[in-house]
């Protein structure tokens, strides 16, 4: 089951212009336009980070939004460009998770759609006797992690010596209450660490998302948890995401009618994608996830997904999404909560960052080949 409040039954229409068109009912919005909605491409603004693990899904396509519901944007609707931002773990330099945000048509309504998701190294979709880099607790963080910078090195963004330094809460945050850090409960084979350290039941019984998210001013409108995959009798496969409506999923702040959809990696794979007797094992893969040839479309990455209505933002139009920590328990790092701050992606994908792809190379002219014999032409 995808989540939406107007329609409960798994694979509710969602348009979304990747790859296709859609009906003549949606709108195309581009960056020429000054009003809402904007485009982008691999290697600009919706860059994302190249975490492995997609397989043959499609699913590690960064978004492309400017798709509206109506057949022209409202007078004085904002903008909402599209955008990726990188959350960090104390002196970490690989992003420990992305968010993406673009805007679509959801379910009849212009919704801001935010895309988390986690790097493998922390947490990953793989369990029971398919688990990938379990045995040990590693990755962000962890014995395993990414080596410390060094000496002289400049700190990785939001890092602090001695942990990261939180940014400022916007006005009307509430503090999370992070998930207590540490060891899962049970040893091997129960979803704590060693072997066979990640199971099923570890995914269904307490992982999470938390977001906060503003307007233009920074007000917070919206902060909730996200529910990653829960039992549901509607479902293919008896679970999906509940969302903010049940499982680990709640609203802290606002409106839980904002929330126009949802939707999680694992239970794409279990329901969109045919996976749904993967409920004690996952596809066996590598080091490098590669996928599987009975399941090239599973998703190994963990993935939150969720529509918010952009009339939820008033008049001040839709501001921004931040997280204060990740979570997953277990993880495969040395706690499982992590305090994380925002800072510039990489490059890491098409060679391009925030500003855009590299330019092409300047056109050849006769001054550069005098002997071409089109030259000879002019």
């Amino acid at each position: 089951m995808q989540g939406n409040r107007r329609n409960p039954l798994y694979g509710a229409a969602l348009c979304v212009l990747v790859l296709g068109g859609c009906s003549a009912d949606h709108t195309q919005v581009t960056d020429d336009d000054d009003d809402i909605g904007s485009t982008a491409t691999r290697g600009n603004l919706a860059f994302v980070p190249d975490y492995p693990g997609a397989g043959n899904s499609g699913a590690d396509e960064p978004l492309v939004g400017g798709l509206i519901c109506d057949s022209a944007p409202r007078a004085g609707a904002k903008a909402v460009k599209p955008t990726t931002e990188c959350f960090f773990g104390p002196g970490q330099t690989t992003p420990v998770a992305t968010i993406e945000q673009v805007l679509e048509c959801a379910e009849g309504v212009d919704g801001v759609h935010l895309r988390l998701t986690f790097d493998p190294a922390f947490v990953d979709n793989s369990y029971g006797d398919g688990a990938i880099g379990w045995d040990e607790r590693q990755g962000p963080g962890g014995p395993g992690g990414a080596a410390p910078p060094p000496p002289g090195a400049a700190p990785a963004p939001g890092a602090a010596p001695g942990g990261a330094t939180p940014a400022p809460l916007p006005p009307g945050m509430k503090p999370g209450k992070d998930p207590k850090p540490g060891m899962a409960k049970g040893g091997p084979g129960k979803g704590g660490p060693g072997k066979g350290g990640h199971s099923w039941k570890d995914l269904v019984g307490s992982d999470h998302a938390e977001l906060v998210v503003t307007n233009e001013a920074g007000e917070v409108v919206s902060q909730f948890k996200l529910d990653y995959v829960s039992q549901s009798a509607s479902a293919p496969s008896g679970y999906a995401s509940l969302g903010v409506l049940g499982g680990d999923g709640r609203m802290i702040i606002g409106d839980p009618s904002d929330i126009v959809r949802w939707r999680t990696s694992v239970e794409r794979n279990l329901n969109e994608r045919g996976y749904g007797s993967y409920l004690e094992s996952s596809p066996a893969t590598d080091a490098s996830y590669t996928a599987n040839d009975e399941t090239p479309g599973w998703d190994y990455r963990v993935v939150y997904e969720v529509w918010i209505d952009i009339d939820a933002f008033g008049a001040s139009g839709f501001g921004g999404a931040l997280i204060e920590h990740v979570h997953a328990s277990p993880s495969k790092a040395s706690s499982n909560t992590i305090t994380v701050t925002p800072g510039p992606c990489p490059c890491e994908r098409d060679g391009g960052c925030g500003d855009g792809p590299p330019p092409p190379p300047p056109e050849e002219t006769c001054d550069d080949e005098p002997e071409d014999p089109a030259c000879a032409l002019e």
